[in-house]
């Protein structure tokens, strides 16, 4: 058997609607990668403070005159360098994970929710790392006409532009909404949805992912009012208001910090120093709730994946 189909939880056709079995195998599985990438990010961040602990008490000893050479000092250095390198790529990572587990898991509850069938190609959208085969998610991942029209405009604007003339940016306009341009022989250029993981990401998510690190996911008046009509057991419904509440919380909190430090430096540039430093604070504090999204979406997917038997049984048909 093929290795890659032998652990992959389900090998079919894009349109392929998952069972509920398949749905909590799939949100079990992506919650224990999640995990495991959570659980690295944490040995990177101690191992990172032990090297900054060793580097200072080397650094306390060498003589501010004399040069001593020291390999173990320069050692310590590079491993600093390199933790903290590994600690950043596996932040993003576990951002993506922690994305990705909440996007599945809100699925699974909506869809039970209106008792509309989810689909394996919805599911792999977001997938980091995933490929997808070319036209698979034709219809779930869709740039709205009117800025797929506003970046062909671009594009055309930059390529027959004369001498002189600003490019107006749109390639890279393209590739912010998940667009790749393709530049034909005859000089018109064409978009096509990328494959790119990141870009799958930008046209699901759009500027909430961009800005603000966060996937589109169903507000709390949403959540509360299908959960009422659909009589979901108090203690989960709770739970789940709970959590999205605290989503929506650290996203507002992620728009203010954005739009204090942007207030802060217009102030600044007008002279106003100490408005501007005072801004600045309250943007930075703001910025520390929005800090916290990934372990907002993890306990977010954690909360919506144990509750999802309760919702479903609350949805289904009376014997």
């Amino acid at each position: 058997m093929d290795p890659y189909t032998d652990t992959a939880v389900i090998c079919a056709p894009p349109g392929h609607v998952l069972s509920p079995a398949v749905i909590d195998e799939v949100l079990s599985r992506i919650g224990q990668a999640t995990d495991a990438v959570a659980a690295q990010h944490a040995q990177a961040l101690r191992t990172g403070r032990d090297l900054a602990e060793e580097f200072e008490r080397l650094e306390r000893r060498r003589d501010p005159v004399m040069i001593a050479l020291d390999p173990s000092l320069s050692l310590c250095g590079v491993r600093r360098l390199l933790i903290e390198e590994v600690e950043q790529q596996l932040a993003r990572m576990m951002l993506e994970f922690a994305a990705w587990w909440s996007d599945v898991a809100a699925c699974a509850v909506i869809t039970t929710l209106t008792g509309t069938p989810l689909t394996l190609a919805r599911v792999a959208a977001v997938s980091p790392r995933q490929e997808i085969p070319a036209g698979a998610l034709d219809g779930v991942a869709v740039v709205p006409e009117a800025e797929r029209q506003l970046a062909e405009l671009a594009l055309f604007m930059d390529t027959d532009r004369h001498p002189g003339i600003t490019a107006v940016g749109g390639q890279e306009f393209a590739q912010r909404l998940g667009l790749e341009p393709r530049y034909l022989d005859n000089g018109e250029v064409v978009l096509h949805d990328s494959d790119w993981p990141e870009a799958r990401r930008r046209r699901m998510w759009g500027e909430a992912w961009l800005s603000h690190n966060t996937p589109l996911l169903p507000p709390w008046c949403f959540m509360a009012q299908a959960m009422a009509t659909a009589r979901v057991p108090e203690p989960s419904a709770t739970a789940i208001l709970q959590v999205t509440h605290a989503v929506d919380l650290a996203l507002a909190a992620s728009i203010h910090s954005h739009l204090l430090v942007e207030a802060a430096i217009e102030m600044d540039g007008a002279g106003q120093e100490q408005q501007a430093a005072q801004t600045e604070a309250q943007g930075i504090a703001w910025m520390k709730i929005g800090d916290e999204i990934p372990a907002v979406l993890i306990a977010y997917a954690q909360t919506l994946t144990t509750h999802l038997p309760a919702v479903r049984r609350a949805c289904a048909p009376a014997s």
